[in-house]
């Protein structure tokens, strides 16, 4: 079942040389308080749902920059759910009047 999540607050988390050993990696937060609304993906997005990914795929909508393919946005404090990760596939950056926004495909990896 597909739904919206209306987030209040999310967490953007990046990938990172671990700081014991440079052998190992992990995600760490770069930006605590990310707000962003995530919605279901249409068909259209669906389909490009990468070779190999399995998982659903969503829509996200955001004010905030400097987010890259790769990272990891969970959610927290939502109406509907908390704590899914879903990983950033793509990045668009649209400008207007009002200002500039992102719109961002996301996956929630399956199982």
């Amino acid at each position: 079942m597909s739904f919206i999540i209306y987030t209040t607050k999310a967490k953007l988390l990046q990938l990172s040389p671990d700081q014991a050993s440079a052998d190992k990696e992990g995600y760490i937060v770069v930006n605590p308080n990310l707000k962003v609304n995530i919605q279901p993906a249409g068909p259209e997005y669906i389909a490009l749902t990468p070779v190999g990914e399995t998982g659903k795929m969503y829509r996200g909508f955001t004010t905030c920059s400097g987010i890259k393919t790769g990272m990891i946005i969970e959610t927290s404090e939502t109406i509907t759910a908390s704590g899914i990760r879903l990983k950033v596939l793509g990045v668009e950056e649209w400008s207007g009047p009002l200002g500039t926004h992102y719109n961002l495909t996301l996956l929630e990896p399956g199982e």
